[in-house]
């Protein structure tokens, strides 16, 4: 019913806090996403990328330990730098 609606820039803030969507917040309050359908969308892909981390974090972390650098593991393990990071502050 809603999906395709245009919301207020608000609202996709508050379902961002709801679901502890970091992504949503940051998106809402940057009027990025203006409509359901996308906002949900955006949901999806940013609970695939922590999935994805979650499975290959304790290989970054394994490396980091023996003195890789984030930038090499992002390298090795076809991440960015930043998911890197993430990783390594979450541990």
């Amino acid at each position: 019913m809603y999906g395709n609606r245009d919301m207020d820039t608000e609202l996709i803030t508050m379902i961002g806090m709801i679901t502890d969507s970091s992504e949503l917040i940051r998106q809402g309050e940057n009027g990025e996403v203006r409509n359901l359908c996308t906002a949900l969308e955006e949901l999806k892909n940013e609970g695939r990328l922590e999935g994805r981390l979650e499975g290959i974090g304790e290989s970054a972390l394994k490396l980091l330990r023996k003195g890789f650098s984030a930038l090499e593991v992002a390298n090795l393990l076809e991440l960015t730098e930043e998911e890197v990071l993430k990783i390594q502050q979450k541990a």
